[in-house]
C-alpha cells in the first residue's frame, strides 16, 4: 500500500498543484485527514490485558515515566534487542543525510529537472512493492537477521551507486535507487517480525515507542520528505 501510494502520488501532487491554488491543496490534505481519522471509529480495536484491567478498576493506571521505565527495562534486559536498536540507529544516522541529497543530486549533479524527480520518487514505489512481492514470495528466512544484513548491505550499495556513476548516466544510476527501495524491505520485514515474535504483546507498544524513537533521534531532520522514505526501525511495529 505505501508502496502503490508513492507511485501515484507524484502525477497526482501535480495535477492538483496545476488546478488549484495552494490553500486549495491544504484543504484537500485536511479532508482526506478528516476522513482517515473518521474511520477509525468504526473499527474495534483490540485492548491489551492491562488496560482492561485498568477500565475494571483492577489495576493503576501508571504513570509515564513507569512506562518509560519499563519500556527500558525491557530492552536492556535482551542484549540482542540493544544490538538491534544500535543497527538502526547506526544506518538512519548515515542514510538519512545521503537520502536528503538526492533531490540535489538529481538536479545539479545529473542536471536534470522536475520529470526526472518525479521519476526518482515514484521509483521508490515501485521498489518497495516489488521488494514487498520478492520478500512474501521468498517466505520466511531461517535467520531473519541475515536478511536485515543483506538489505543493509544492498542499500549501501544502491546509494553508492547512485552518488558515484557520472553524470551523464542517470538512468543507469536510477538502478542504485531501485535497488535502495526495494531492499529497504528487507531490512524493515525480517526486523519487524523479530521484534513482534520476541516481545511479549503487553510491552510492544512501550518497546516499539523507545526504539522508534531512538531510530528518529538519530535522523538529522532534512528540509524534505526523504527522511521519512528511507527511515531503518520506527515504521508501522517499528519500521526502523
Amino acid at each position: 500500500m505505501h508502496g502503490t501510494i508513492n507511485i501515484l502520488s507524484p502525477p497526482l501532487g501535480a495535477l492538483v498543484i496545476s488546478l488549484f491554488t495552494m490553500q486549495g491543496v491544504l484543504a484537500i490534505d485536511v479532508g482526506t485527514a478528516v476522513i482517515a481519522v473518521s474511520i477509525l471509529a468504526f473499527i474495534a480495536i483490540p485492548q491489551p490485558p492491562r488496560l482492561v484491567a485498568q477500565a475494571n478498576g483492577t489495576a493503576r493506571k501508571p504513570s509515564y515515566g513507569q512506562d518509560l521505565r519499563e519500556g527500558w527495562s525491557d530492552i536492556v534486559a535482551w542484549p540482542g534487542l540493544i544490538g538491534l536498536a544500535a543497527m538502526a540507529m547506526a544506518i538512519n544516522l548515515s542514510l538519512t543525510p545521503a537520502a536528503s541529497l538526492i533531490p540535489l543530486v538529481v538536479t545539479k549533479k545529473y542536471h536534470d529537472g522536475v520529470l526526472q524527480l518525479g521519476l526518482v520518487d515514484s521509483l521508490f514505489g515501485i521498489g518497495v512493492i516489488l521488494g514487498g512481492l520478492v520478500l512474501s514470495a521468498w517466505g520466511e528466512f531461517k535467520k531473519r537477521i541475515l536478511a536485515c544484513l543483506l538489505g543493509v548491505i544492498s542499500m549501501r550499495v544502491g546509494i553508492l551507486v547512485f552518488g558515484l556513476l557520472p553524470s551523464s548516466w542517470f538512468y543507469a544510476a536510477l538502478g542504485g535507487i531501485f535497488l535502495l527501495c526495494a531492499m529497504q524491505v528487507f531490512v524493515n520485514g525480517p526486523l519487524d517480525a523479530i521484534l513482534e515474535a520476541a516481545v511479549d504483546p503487553d510491552m510492544q507498544g512501550r518497546v516499539f515507542s523507545m526504539l522508534g524513537a531512538g531510530a528518529t533521534a538519530m535522523s538529522p531532520p532534512p528540509a524534505c520528505w526523504w527522511r521519512d522514505r528511507y527511515r531503518i526501525g520506527s515504521g508501522s511495529a517499528p519500521g526502523i
